[in-house]
């Protein structure tokens, strides 16, 4: 089973993808995020959040 967790860039609003070894506690707190509710996440030096629920796919 793979996992994908998606999060939007609070800047350029481009979602991103995020899979495998680029899971972290940060984007999982990004992805559950509400946005202009609470701040985004800060992720390799962009911020970014969710869309109010946790925004996981799985394969």
């Amino acid at each position: 089973m793979k996992l994908n967790i998606l999060a939007w860039n609070a800047r350029t609003d481009v979602v991103k993808v995020f899979s495998g070894d680029q899971l972290s506690i940060d984007i999982i707190l990004a992805a559950a995020t509400v946005p202009f509710l609470f701040p985004a996440v800060e992720i390799n030096g962009d911020t970014h959040w969710g869309d109010s629920d946790v925004a996981a796919a799985l394969r």
